[in-house]
């Protein structure tokens, strides 16, 4: 049975803004709450987390498809030190996406960053 389950949450760009490092207040181990899956997913994957500062336009999308759970994160962030693009490139567009494993589990299977130049 093919069932496909969407939601969109937009997250606010202050929460998401405070996040490196991340506050003990926003962090949740319920990753059925977008707030909650945002957090555990920072919390724990050490590739997103060192890209993800002063973010803007995040949004959190659940979709379900043969009965598995998984989501996206976009969001564009700043580039946390951006000497080595000479001040051209000052933002990655983040895609990352993933599968929720359990009520307290979620993983980042596939991370894409795209770099933001003015040139």
């Amino acid at each position: 049975m093919n069932r496909k389950f969407r939601t969109i949450a937009m997250i606010p760009v202050a929460a998401f803004a405070v996040l490196g490092p991340f506050s003990a207040s926003f962090a949740s181990d319920d990753v059925s709450t977008d707030r909650g899956l945002l957090a555990f997913v920072l919390r724990n994957d050490t590739v997103l987390a060192r890209v993800a500062e002063n973010c803007q336009d995040v949004s959190v999308v659940r979709a379900a498809l043969n009965g598995r759970m998984g989501f996206t994160i976009k969001a564009e962030c700043a580039i946390k030190d951006g000497r080595e693009e000479n001040a051209d490139c000052s933002a990655y567009r983040i895609n990352a996406t993933g599968t929720i494993d359990s009520p307290a589990q979620a993983t980042v299977r596939h991370l894409m960053l795209d770099l933001r130049c003015s040139a």
